[in-house]
């Protein structure tokens, strides 16, 4: 569904044909025109995120927004995809390329790692607007055996989140990463990178509270990971005295939670931070792709 704002409504990502008529359906069922969609932020360039973006384009005439790898992903695609006699089905066409998303948005980040047959999460949370995005999942594939997280691919996503974003604030539950911790704090001093132990009940019951809140409120949204998805229904609900605290089916259930602990550690680092007199970017950073970036 779309998010509304004063200037008009902001889809997130387009789904595919034949689902796009329900997409236009359910927006009007909850109220809103898909005329007065004016953007439409696609979250990368898969055919059942981008699919129906042109018909939605021509029923609003919205802009369509990606990053400027995507773009290039889906063009390169569709042509070796006409290339080798294979075009897209009528409906499925990628959008025309309209408006670069750049990178370099304000954010926080939450990490709850694990090391041997257990998940490691990073998660990004927008300041401006609480938008969550996955930036890393590192799960035990299917089937027998020892698994360990790829530590150097998890090394690699903080650097990166670093040096890609402007990021404020990160809080990591740090049992099986303290050395790490202390080398990207270090490193990205700027950041502030710090250990925030999930195990202490009243701090984590105030955040988990904190993020239920934003759901039902409908006031923080995500990028449509079915991980990050995933996660977040296999996670339950504990009461205690300290207020929600998230927790799995059981001490040895296999379905992971990691991504929905991450997301509750950004979202309160986002809130913190914001409480500190943050002044965060609030403009998205969108550039017409032919203009020159300032």
């Amino acid at each position: 569904l779309p998010i509304s704002t004063s200037a008009g409504l902001i889809l997130f990502d387009a789904a595919q044909e034949p689902y796009v008529d329900y997409v236009l359906d359910n927006i009007r069922k909850v109220g809103f025109d898909p005329k007065n969609i004016k953007y439409i932020l696609l979250t990368h360039g898969h055919l059942d995120h981008f699919g129906g973006a042109a018909k939605i384009q021509k029923v609003s005439g919205a802009r369509v927004a990606l990053t400027e790898v995507d773009w290039n992903f889906m063009a390169t695609n569709e042509a070796n995809a006409i290339k080798n006699g294979r075009p897209p089905k009528p409906g499925d066409e990628a959008p025309k390329k309209d408006m670069v998303i750049k990178e370099g948005d304000t954010i926080t980040l939450g990490f709850d790692s694990g090391a041997v047959d257990d998940a490691t999460a990073l998660v990004a949370c927008r300041v401006s607007d609480g938008f969550l995005k996955v930036l890393g999942l590192w799960e035990k594939p299917d089937g027998p055996g020892e698994w360990a997280v790829p530590r150097a691919e998890v090394d690699a996503a903080v650097v990166s989140a670093c040096e890609t974003y402007r990021v404020v604030r990160g809080y990591f539950d740090p049992p099986w990463w303290r050395e790490e911790l202390v080398r990207w704090s270090s490193e990205y001093e700027a950041c502030q990178l710090v250990a925030w132990e999930t195990y202490r009940a009243p701090q984590m019951g105030k955040a988990v509270e904190a993020l239920t809140a934003a759901i039902k409120n409908a006031t923080v949204s995500h990028d449509g990971d079915r991980r990050f998805a995933r996660h977040i229904f296999n996670a339950r609900v504990k009461r205690s005295r300290h207020g929600d605290l998230l927790v799995k089916q059981t001490d040895r259930s296999p379905h992971k939670i990691d991504a929905a602990v991450s997301a509750v550690l950004a979202f309160q680092a986002r809130l913190d931070a914001l409480a500190t007199d943050l002044k965060p970017v609030l403009a998205p950073a969108i550039v017409d792709p032919w203009s020159e970036p300032e």
